[in-house]
């Protein structure tokens, strides 16, 4: 059985197709590819590439997809062939780093491993502009330096804890005295006294008005309110602390 090569001008992959055979589908992209032996020409989805030659963005396209559909091996391939054409723009280099550490969620401490990550980072930074090197700065550098952001993580935790014992402890220390504004509602509750110190102030205020418009007849009120405090019928402050 006679066979002859053809490249698919989807991925640019070597095919070998056998004599007579028009329609083959590509091993390694897995497009339908149309043999056409009279002109010598390789259709794929009804456009035409002459000796199966492929453009750079067809190229860096098909490269995408298949890294999209999770086809790591078969997208690095392209993507080598691209940043070998093209060894000053950074989709290559970028397309070759997702491929290598599996879109950056595997590490391997082979040699040959760490070495192809560290050249395609470098001529990823080499080649990149400034807002795409922003844009993927620390998805790489999460990769590149986990520990770092383990250490940055247990900082804001412990400060966090910090600041909500701290907070917690402020608002015990400025909890108003259960004791104080029980005597001062008893004593001095018809003038409002106990709730201007618990903060309460329209409260008191209310209770100083009604105090003087009622001549002293509703001191009662107060003193009624300073039992009741004693009592923990009433355990916050205006402010929602709790007395102490």
């Amino acid at each position: 059985m006679k066979f002859i090569s053809a490249k698919c001008p989807n991925c640019n992959a070597d095919l070998q197709v056998k004599d007579g055979i028009t329609n083959i589908k590509c091993e390694y992209c897995g497009k339908n590819v149309i043999i056409d032996d009279e002109s010598h020409k390789i259709k794929i989805n009804g456009k035409v590439s002459i000796e199966g030659v492929q453009t750079d963005k067809e190229l860096i396209d098909n490269a995408n997809e298949l890294l999209d559909m999770g086809e790591y091996i078969k997208a690095k391939k392209l993507f080598e062939k691209f940043s070998t054409n093209n060894p000053n723009k950074y989709q290559g280099w970028l397309g070759l780093l997702i491929c290598r550490t599996r879109n950056f969620t595997i590490k391997d401490n082979n040699i040959l491993f760490e070495n192809d990550i560290e050249k395609y980072y470098k001529f990823f930074l080499r080649t990149a502009d400034e807002e795409t090197k922003n844009t993927y700065f620390e998805k790489i550098d999460r990769y590149m330096n986990p520990q770092k952001y383990i250490e940055e993580n247990t900082e804001t935790t412990n400060d966090k804890n910090t600041n909500n014992k701290n907070v917690k402890a402020k608002k015990e220390s400025t909890g108003k005295s259960r004791v104080t504004a029980g005597l001062l509602g008893i004593f001095l509750g018809g003038l409002g006294i106990h709730n201007f110190y618990l903060e309460k102030n329209k409260l008191a205020i209310i209770q100083l008005v009604v105090f003087i418009l009622s001549c002293g007849i509703s001191f009662l009120w107060g003193t009624i309110e300073g039992i009741v405090i004693l009592a923990g019928g009433i355990n916050t402050d205006g402010n929602g602390n709790p007395l102490v």
